[in-house]
């Protein structure tokens, strides 16, 4: 029992790596960079982070709003049945293109005890590759939010889902090479959140699989289709191609 498996904050943290370390059953937050620290060259690899489920922020891996944080790197991090997100990058003082990149990331299951999606992320400039989520709480959330401007989806996958597979409130989300599939609402949704902000993002070369409805996913149209993307075993949540 702890409230934060492990938190970076205060001061600062230059050229850190944390590595095979698994978090759970913690109050908050399994892996946290915040309260005001200045973190550069920050890497989690092959972290995991579950069942961490006592209080509203109860996300699996995540950058704080107070934190400055700039080439920070999630690299094979597992994140499931946390109480809040998966993975929250929120927005934080640093400037677009402070290269936080999720690189082979997988979460599901999250959002067990409050609002909370398996990716949601408020920064711009974050880049997300290979990254797979599916299945989220008993809210039943989006695998994918992206609030923030200028982010990348690269060879990501969205499985089932109770909810739309990704939704996009930020300009210039560029999705690509990816696959959304077995959602129960539309594969992309564009949610305006403020007053003074349009969503919108491009889709390229990817594929939508047995969606309620495409929403926002131009099919036929660069190298988008809707086509079977022959996973391995959807059903035991085997979203390999």
């Amino acid at each position: 029992d702890c409230f934060d498996g492990v938190r970076i904050e205060k001061g600062s943290a230059e050229n850190l790596l944390v590595e095979n370390v698994e978090a759970y059953d913690c109050d908050n937050c399994g892996f946290r960079i915040g309260n005001g620290v200045t973190a550069d060259g920050v890497i989690f690899r092959r972290c995991v982070s579950h069942d961490n489920a006592g209080g509203d922020d109860s996300d699996g891996f995540a950058i704080n709003n107070s934190a400055f944080a700039k080439n920070v790197r999630f690299e094979f991090c597992h994140a499931f049945q946390n109480g809040a997100s998966g993975f929250a990058i929120s927005t934080g003082e640093a400037p677009t293109g402070e290269n936080v990149v999720l690189y082979g990331c997988v979460a599901h299951h999250n959002g067990s005890l409050t609002w909370g999606a398996n990716f949601r992320c408020k920064k711009a400039g974050v880049q997300f590759i290979s990254c797979a989520g599916w299945l989220t709480g008993p809210t039943g959330e989006p695998n994918f939010v992206m609030y923030g401007n200028d982010i990348l989806l690269l060879n990501c996958t969205s499985g089932a889902n109770d909810n739309r597979g990704i939704v996009v409130s930020g300009k210039n989300v560029r999705i690509k090479n990816c696959v959304i599939a077995r959602s129960k609402g539309s594969a992309i949704g564009l949610i305006k959140v403020r007053v003074d902000t349009t969503p919108a993002c491009t889709v390229e070369n990817s594929l939508i699989y047995d969606c309620a409805s495409p929403g926002a996913f131009p099919v036929g149209i660069l190298g988008n289709a809707n086509a079977d993307p022959k996973f391995i075993n959807p059903e035991a949540n085997d979203y390999r191609i």
